[in-house]
């Protein structure tokens, strides 16, 4: 009980109240079945989720490399529950830009899961998208659309074209491809993932929202300024509706519209909403944490675009941006 109430304070963005939870589970747990016992390693696992969310990303790492050694311990070193692991891990150490050891455990996961579940498993799926975001992010895109579009097969194969994991890996795709500028291939897959959140899921889940987000940052590039703007403001609306007013994803959409807002020149509403998105994020991440790094970066490419308003106007595109 006390485990699903944190997982769902964690969906809402309420850390604190998460990690009360986390950390009282842990205590019964560590207690009643002792500190190496599977249930015991599931909870530090979302303890471990929790500080990534909130940029404390060694203490995320700290976690997730004892739930590593426990799992080997307890199990085949080359059992799925020590893939689980193995690609938990890897996103943090993506987070703290360690790339060649994120895809050294991305492959050894991938072995993994290919091995005792299958290459057209869905798990075998996630890894590839995992894999190819990381790709993504080291400016790898053509690498990191053949991964998506392997992973989105097995998705459609595995759980059926209408699935969420479809979807997102779909979204993933179009965010390939708009990184790469190819908008017109972009633009039809953002619109797919779309369509099967809302259907699946609704349309103020955070999924849903995610994929109009990117949908906006899409139009953006493309200098439709009036859609993007339009679309952007409609997911803050949503989220500040669902979501508590402290959660990150609503600091991601203000600073996507305050984007939207610098390059069309209307500073003072660019301003605002910078300064709003920062508050947030130094209230709930680390001092550390990318994100406020982006934003006082954005921040400054503000006042120095409004000193010179001859200067044509810098892109504020980061892998930040999305929710």
């Amino acid at each position: 009980m006390l485990n699903n109430l944190a997982e769902l304070f964690l969906a809402r963005g309420q850390y604190s109240q998460a990690e009360n939870y986390y950390q009282q589970a842990r205590a019964i747990r560590e207690q009643q079945l002792g500190p190496r016992h599977p249930e015991t390693a599931a909870t530090l696992d979302g303890l471990a989720r929790l500080y990534r969310n909130q940029g404390k990303y060694k203490q995320a790492e700290s976690l997730l490399q004892g739930i590593l050694a426990t799992y080997e311990t307890l199990f085949d070193p080359d059992h799925p529950e020590v893939a689980t692991i193995l690609n938990n891990l890897a996103v943090v150490y993506e987070a703290e830009g360690k790339y060649e050891q994120v895809e050294q455990l991305y492959q050894r996961a991938l072995r993994i899961r290919e091995q005792h579940l299958g290459h057209q498993h869905p798990d075998t799926a996630a890894t590839l998208n995992n894999l190819a975001t990381l790709y993504s992010t080291q400016g790898k895109y053509k690498q990191a659309a053949s991964l998506y579009q392997q992973a989105a097969t097995i998705y459609e194969q595995a759980l059926g074209p209408e699935h969420p994991h479809t979807a997102t890996t779909l979204n993933n795709l179009a965010d390939a491809y708009r990184l790469q500028e190819q908008y017109e291939q972009a633009e039809p897959l953002y619109q797919q993932a779309i369509n099967i959140f809302k259907h699946a899921l609704g349309d103020d889940h955070p999924e849903t929202l995610m994929a109009l987000s990117n949908l906006a940052l899409l139009y953006q590039a493309q200098g439709k300024y009036e859609q993007a703007e339009q679309i952007a403001g409609e997911v803050l609306t949503l989220q500040e509706k669902t979501l508590d007013q402290e959660h990150p994803s609503i600091g991601v959409s203000m600073h996507n519209i305050a984007g939207i807002y610098r390059v069309q020149g209307k500073y003072e509403q660019a301003e605002q909403l910078y300064r709003r998105a920062l508050k947030i994020w130094q209230q709930v991440l680390e001092s550390t944490h990318p994100r406020i790094a982006n934003s006082l970066h954005n921040l400054a490419l503000l006042y120095t675009d409004r000193a010179d308003t001859s200067r044509p106007k810098r892109s504020t595109s980061s892998p930040w941006q999305s929710c």
